[in-house]
Order: structure tokens, then C-alpha cells, then sequence
């Protein structure tokens, strides 16, 4: 079971629940199998750029603070940090505004990043 803390404005007028399923979707297909848990959090512009500010050496960012979504993967392996058994995999971050269908697509990019997979 996956298990999601999202924290969603409610002037957003998001459904969650569809965006939460499509990283479900993914994360199952990908094999993430047990309890596993994301964290979940649309932004706007402002808060975007604040948290991309913050985190750009982390990130490996030599651009523009420009991001519609940024993930902060824990890793799958064992940890400290899943010492009960769950799989922490880690943050996304999304900037709204953005379509529903954008969202989850943005959002499954992120996973993708949250379970080792890269890309230049």
C-alpha cells in the first residue's frame, strides 16, 4: 500500500485523488511492491521558486529557477530511515497552475526520479 502526506492548497481545485492514483499507477508498475510512502506537495510560482532557490546545488541545477516539479528522492535501499519496514521514496514538489492531465504527468516524471531512474 502506498501511502501519500500531500499538501494540496485548496484554492488549487486539484483532485488529489486522481493525481495520487497516477503515481500509483506507476510506482506499481515499477515493481514498488509493500508499504511505501511519497510525499506530496503543489505549489505555486512563489513557493516554487523559494524551494528551487534552496535546494539548486542539491539538485544539480545550473539554470534558471523555472521548475514545474522537483524530486527529492530517500532511495529504495535500506535505511535508518525504513528501519519499519517502510519504503520512504521520498518528495515531490509541483508548481500549479498546470492542467490536471500536466500534473500527473509531471508527477510521474518525478517518480521516476524517486526510484533511480535519471535522465540528461
Amino acid at each position: 500500500m502506498i501511502k501519500f502526506l500531500t499538501k494540496i492548497d485548496g484554492k488549487f481545485g486539484l483532485d488529489q485523488m486522481s493525481l495520487e492514483m497516477a503515481i500509483v499507477d506507476y510506482l506499481v508498475k515499477m515493481g514498488v511492491t509493500g508499504e511505501a510512502e511519497v510525499s506530496l506537495l503543489v505549489v505555486g510560482k512563489a513557493k516554487m521558486r523559494q524551494i528551487s532557490a534552496k535546494y539548486k546545488k542539491q539538485l544539480g541545477d545550473t539554470g534558471p529557477a523555472g521548475h514545474e516539479v522537483l524530486a527529492f528522492p530517500l532511495g529504495l535501499e535500506e535505511s535508518p530511515w525504513n528501519a519499519d519496514g517502510v519504503k520512504r521514496l521520498g518528495d515531490i514538489v509541483l508548481l500549479y497552475p498546470q492542467t490536471q492531465q500536466k500534473l500527473e504527468e509531471l508527477a510521474v516524471h518525478a517518480c521516476e526520479h524517486l526510484v533511480g531512474i535519471n535522465h540528461d
